[in-house]
Parts: structure tokens; sequence; C-alpha cells
């Protein structure tokens, strides 16, 4: 358990912004208590520590000690995001609008949650990444990216946008579709913008159209 504590609790660490000492106070623990666990100089963690910690760390205990996939935060929790937008290669559409839709999906833990959005995919031109149509993202804003990295790109043209999903390759961004759309013409990074890095992908069944 100790290792899934440890990794547990860096991820809601990162994803709230907080540092061990900051989650420690209000935790209501000793100024070093969080810092002590992630370091291996304690190892150990009374049950009460943990739900202390978990308060702390807007998760329940459960998903620190490993026995939960998802950080909710007590039953009933509000396991939905935002829908930023339609995936869907060589369809455009106009700027500015706002699906206004949300989506029953859980942030990353891996990185804060306000650098996070949700996407709806349509059309199977990112299959071979594994990103099949009806699939919904979690897309993760970074401050740099790198080869190798399947990322979400916008392109903008006569008050239109189009987003596709692409992996960034020697300065260009390819497409990986399905067999049966054939290739995909890669872009130049530098008529495209990343939007984020594609941190996750799963199946909502009873998406909107």
């Amino acid at each position: 358990m100790h290792e899934t504590l440890k990794t547990r609790v860096r991820e809601r660490l990162n994803a709230l912004g907080l540092n061990p000492f900051e989650a420690a106070r209000k935790a209501g623990f000793e100024r070093s208590y969080v810092n002590d666990l992630l370091i291996g100089k304690k190892s150990t963690i009374r049950q009460g520590g943990i739900d202390a910690l978990a308060e702390a760390l807007q998760c329940d205990p459960d998903y620190l000690t490993g026995l939960q996939a998802v950080p909710t935060a007590g039953e009933g929790a509000d396991l939905r995001m935002p829908l930023a937008g339609i995936v869907e290669a060589g369809a455009w559409r106009e700027l500015g609008a706002d699906p206004g839709l949300t989506l029953p999906a859980m942030p990353d833990p891996r990185y804060p949650v306000d650098a996070q959005e949700t996407y709806i995919v349509r059309g199977d031109h990112a299959a071979g990444f594994g990103i099949t149509d009806g699939s919904a993202i979690v897309v993760v804003g970074m401050k740099t990216y790198r080869d190798g990295d399947v990322v979400l790109v916008r392109r903008e043209k006569d008050g239109a946008f189009e987003l596709s999903i692409r992996m960034l390759a020697g300065g260009a961004l390819r497409a990986r579709p399905a067999a049966h759309l054939g290739q995909i013409a890669p872009i130049s990074a530098k008529d495209a913008g990343i939007v984020g890095l594609v941190s996750v992908s799963y199946r909502v069944f009873g998406l909107p159209a």
C-alpha cells in the first residue's frame, strides 16, 4: 500500500497545486508529515490519518489506498466535465461555437484540473491511436510538447475552425486514420495550434451528436 499511497498523494498534490506542507496543514498534521511519507521517512499511516489526508486532498480514502480507481470526493460527487468541443477531421465549425454541455468524466489526476478539457471525437481519423468514433478524450494544456506526443490540433480559416488528433513528429503533425479512410496528409506544426496533450481516451454511451 505504501507505494500506491505515495503515488496517489503526489497525483492529488499536483492536481490541486498544493505542496506537501500545505497538505499537512490542511489535514492537521505536523508540518513535515506528508513530505516524510513521500520521501519514505514515514512508511505507515493510521486509518484516521488517511481519512484526514483524503479530506485535505479532496478525494476518498479508498483512492489513496488503491481500492478506488478515481479520486471522487464522497458519494454523489460530480463526475462531469464541461464539453469543450467536437473533434472531427475535415469538419469546419463556426468560431465561437460553444456546445454548452458536460460529459461524465474525471480529470486526469496526474495534471492540474484547470489545465484539462474534454472533447467528443467524431469519425475514425485517429483510430490508429486507438481513439475511435464516439470516444471522449481528456486534453491537457502543456508548456512544451515532444515528438511522439498525441495532441489535439486546431486550425482556423475564413471564420471557422477544425479540431483533429495528430502525432507530433519532426515538426509535422501526422494523422493515423482507420484503414478505410486512406491516408490523411500531415500538416506543419507551424500551420496549426496545439490545444493540448491527449492524456485519456474512453467511451461514453449516449453522447450528443
